[in-house]
């Protein structure tokens, strides 16, 4: 066995040898949503971003990260509290991140008067594709809805689009998936909802975020580089 000093110096070579990013571990970045985040929906958006080439688990289930470490996703939530933990992997080395989000569900609304309640209205932050005719469907797919009197006929109105009607689940609860249009783009486009109870009023209220699809010479032009997926706009 080599005497002790050049044995410290041989460990010294090697890892002087070793490439900077086979040393590190990787970084799990949450953009969305904020620590202690309070919600009412069953879902909550997932936005942030790992180092490239990780791979990303929530709960110990994989999930989708794109070549760039962005990732974005609904994730499901149950009543109460949920307590994420999310692991990014490279190279034999992880790191994690811990996320909790409280779901709680109000009592419903009456029936009457007709109402929309201000602030259980999806999406509730904007939401942009920056290359959603690379995108598939189901990359493509927004969930829009609101909290109401139930009984009612609900539609919702995207920028100048036409009205589309949404499903009533439970009771008093109106959603929809509702997929974007590569060929129309958009910008920062009012999703707006409209209510009709039972007894005969109309309501309207628009939802606190905004849609936007965008082209790619304007997703180019915005990052500085060509747009290839989608992206959330914490990273604007």
């Amino acid at each position: 066995m080599p005497p002790a000093p050049l044995r410290r110096g041989l460990n010294a070579l090697l890892l002087a040898s070793l490439p900077s990013a086979a040393l590190a571990a990787p970084t799990v970045y949450v953009a969305y949503p904020p620590p202690d985040h309070r919600v009412t929906a069953d879902h909550v958006i997932l936005e942030g971003s790992v180092t490239p080439g990780a791979a990303l688990k929530i709960g110990g289930q994989s999930v989708a990260v794109g070549a760039d470490g962005l990732f974005m996703l609904w994730w499901p939530l149950k009543n109460g509290v949920n307590d994420l933990r999310l692991v990014a992997t490279r190279a034999g080395q992880s790191a994690g991140r811990s996320l909790r989000v409280t779901r709680s569900v109000p009592g419903p609304l009456p029936a009457r008067p007709t109402a929309i309640a201000p602030g259980d209205l999806l999406p509730a932050a904007d939401v942009e594709f920056w290359d959603a005719a690379g995108d598939t469907p189901a990359e493509r797919r927004v969930r829009v809805g609101f909290r109401g009197a139930p009984g009612g006929r609900a539609t919702v109105q995207i920028g100048g689009g036409a009205p589309q009607p949404l499903q009533e689940g439970p009771a008093g609860t109106y959603s929809a998936d509702v997929v974007v249009s590569p060929q129309t783009p958009l910008t920062r486009a009012e999703v707006g909802f409209a209510l009709t109870g039972q007894d005969g009023r109309r309501v309207t209220r628009a939802a606190p975020g905004r849609l936007s699809v965008l082209a790619p010479a304007a997703a180019g032009a915005r990052t500085g580089h060509p747009a290839s997926r989608q992206r959330p706009p914490a990273w604007a």
